[in-house]
């Protein structure tokens, strides 16, 4: 620890700079994949509590196994029912994690194709 000191004190500020801007960048990710995990946890909550919820989810990820998720999200409810351990619970979560990632993907995907498309002149506003 003390060298690692010594070593820092004999820092230009600008290297100070980069490291600072490097950890910022890393707990911004974090925060980010934090973020996303709360919002499968809500999602997955929502999804238990209301079957209208189900539709809306598959509509905004429409690549998504449907009948999967109905079949997760019964056998969810009747575990709990039966106080057994949370295994569908868990297989639920990886399904909307699993279904967003797709989407996230096809979404960087079709970015990815937008910017080949994007070398002419015109304007896609």
């Amino acid at each position: 620890m003390q060298y690692v000191g010594k070593v820092m004190r004999s820092l230009t500020e600008d290297e100070i700079a980069a490291l600072r801007t490097a950890l910022d960048t890393h707990r911004g990710v974090n925060k980010a994949e934090t973020a996303r995990l709360h919002w499968i946890e809500r999602t997955r909550d929502k999804l238990l509590a209301d079957d209208a919820a189900l539709t809306k989810f598959i509509r905004a990820h429409p690549g998504v196994d449907a009948q999967k998720g109905r079949t997760l999200i019964r056998n969810t409810r009747k575990e709990r029912e039966q106080q057994k351990p949370p295994r569908y619970y868990r297989e639920l979560f990886q399904w909307i994690k699993n279904a967003a990632g797709v989407d996230d993907e096809a979404d960087d995907h079709n970015d990815d194709n937008r910017s080949d498309e994007d070398d002419g002149d015109i304007d896609h506003a």
